[in-house]
Order: structure tokens, then sequence, then C-alpha cells
């Protein structure tokens, strides 16, 4: 028998937080990224060795690639966002912050 809970699918909330902007992601993806560096130089410095540190070490590996990857393409996305181009004119105005 089934729940009402799993066959009824969620109203949309009413207040629903606004999209993130470009920058905002991006901002978001590097910090991902960061926290995933982070974990993996944790678990190569890892002492004693403890069981089943491979198995971490691998999961570690995949979840910053993961996190790469989708810096990438938060930062491909804000360079062809308005925001990009505003900053590089202002950069080529007033040279260098």
């Amino acid at each position: 028998m089934r729940s009402a809970m799993l066959t009824v699918p969620a109203a949309p909330l009413a207040g629903a937080a606004p999209a993130l902007s470009v920058r905002q992601q991006l901002s978001r993806t590097q910090e991902a990224l960061f926290d995933a560096r982070e974990v993996l130089l944790a678990l190569r410095d890892e002492y004693p060795l403890r069981p089943g540190r491979f198995t971490r070490l691998r999961a570690a590996i995949q979840r910053k690639q993961a996190a790469r990857a989708a810096f990438q393409a938060a930062a491909r996305a804000f360079q062809a966002s308005p925001e990009a181009e505003l900053i590089h004119r202002l950069r080529c105005k007033y040279g260098q912050f």
C-alpha cells in the first residue's frame, strides 16, 4: 500500500527564493571546489592509515573532479554574462584595481 505522501506532487512554495545570479553561482561553485580540495588534502595526509582509505580517497577525487567541472561551466557562463562584460569594461577604463 502506497502512502499519499509519495504519490502527491509537492506544491511550489509561494515565497520561493529567487534564482541566483551568474556571479553568485560562480562564487558557490568556487567554494564547493575549494571545499572538495580541502577534503582531498586532509585525506591524503591522514595518518595512521585506516581501512577504506583508498575508497575515501577515490570518492574525494571524484567529488573534486565534479566540482572542477561545475566551476568551469559556471566560469564560462559568467564570462558570457553582461556582468562580466561590465567588469571588463570598468577594468579597461580604470586600469588595474
